[in-house]
C-alpha cells in the first residue's frame, strides 16, 4: 500500500533524513519509533506533503507522491493526525466531526459520523458538547475520528498519547487497535510509548539520526530488552 524507498527530506538546507526505506501493508499497525530527534514526525510529513520530497521515492497505492499536497493526500486516502493538533475547541463535537467530512456529500456525511460514534461511543454521548471541555483522551479519540471521516485507506498518527496519563493512553491504543480491526484502515504511528504501541503493531521500524536502524516484528523487541534499549542510546 505505501512504500518509501531511499528517502531523504528536511527543513530549508538542513537535511532530516537520510535514505529512510519502509513499507505499510493494508489492513496492518506499523510503529515508528526512535529517540527524539531520529526524524520519525518527518516521515509522517513528507508522506502527507507537508515537507518536500528531496530524494527516493514514496508510493501509495502505486501512484508516486513525489509532488502531492496534504489536500490532495486526503482524497488519494491518506488521513493525517499531526503531532498535539488535537481537535477545535470552540467547536462541538460533532461539529469537528463534520469538519472531517467537508468534501462529503451532506447524506454521507451524516452516515460517516453515524460509524463513528459506533465505534466511538463517547462521541456520541458528548457530541453538543464544547470540544475543549474533554479530556486529554477523549480529545484525540475525536482527533483520530475526525481524520477516519473521509474513509481514509491509511491513518498516519503522530504521537496520539502524547501528555496523556498511563490510563487514557491504554485506551487509545486499545481504540486504535479496535479502528484497525473493524474498519480495515492501515495505520502508520510513530509513538514514544513503545512498549504500550509494540503490543498493538504488526511491524516496527525504528530511526536514529534520519536512518532506518531496525525493521522487524514486534517480538523480537519485545523479548530483548536489551536491543530495544540500544535503539535509544
Amino acid at each position: 500500500m505505501l512504500k518509501l524507498v531511499q528517502v531523504d527530506s528536511g527543513y530549508g538546507k538542513k537535511q532530516v533524513l537520510h535514505g529512510v526505506s519502509l513499507a505499510v501493508n493494508p489492513g496492518e499497525i506499523a510503529a515508528l519509533i526512535g529517540p527524539n530527534g531520529a526524524g520519525k514526525s518527518t516521515v509522517l510529513k513528507v508522506i502527507h506533503g507537508v515537507l518536500s520530497l528531496w530524494h527516493g521515492e514514496i508510493l501509495f497505492g502505486g501512484v508516486s507522491l513525489a509532488k502531492t499536497s496534504s489536500g490532495d493526500c486526503v482524497r488519494l486516502g491518506i488521513g493525517f493526525c499531526p503531532q498535539g493538533n488535537r481537535v477545535f475547541t470552540e467547536l462541538t463535537v460533532r461539529e469537528n466531526l463534520e469538519v472531517g467530512g467537508f468534501m462529503l456529500p451532506k447524506d454521507d456525511l451524516k452516515t460517516r459520523i453515524s460509524e463513528m460514534q459506533r465505534i466511538f461511543p463517547v462521541l456520541k454521548a458528548r457530541e453538543k458538547d464544547y470540544a475543549g471541555k474533554l479530556s486529554g483522551g477523549e480529545q484525540q479519540l475525536v482527533a483520530i475520528a475526525r481524520a477516519l471521516i473521509p474513509q481514509p485507506k491509511l491513518l498516519l498518527l503522530d504521537e496520539p498519547c502524547l501528555g496523556l496519563s498511563a490510563r487514557l493512553s491504554t485506551a487509545v491504543f486499545e481504540k486504535i487497535a479496535e479502528v484497525c480491526d473493524q474498519t480495515g484502515v492501515a495505520i502508520l504511528i510513530v509513538e514514544q510509548k513503545v512498549r504500550e504501541v509494540l503490543e498493538i503493531c504488526n511491524r516496527v521500524y525504528s530511526l536514529k539520526l534520519g536512518k532506518v536502524v531496525f525493521d522487524g516484528h514486534p517480538d523480537e523487541l519485545k523479548n530483548d530488552k536489551a536491543k530495544l534499549k540500544q535503539l535509544f542510546l
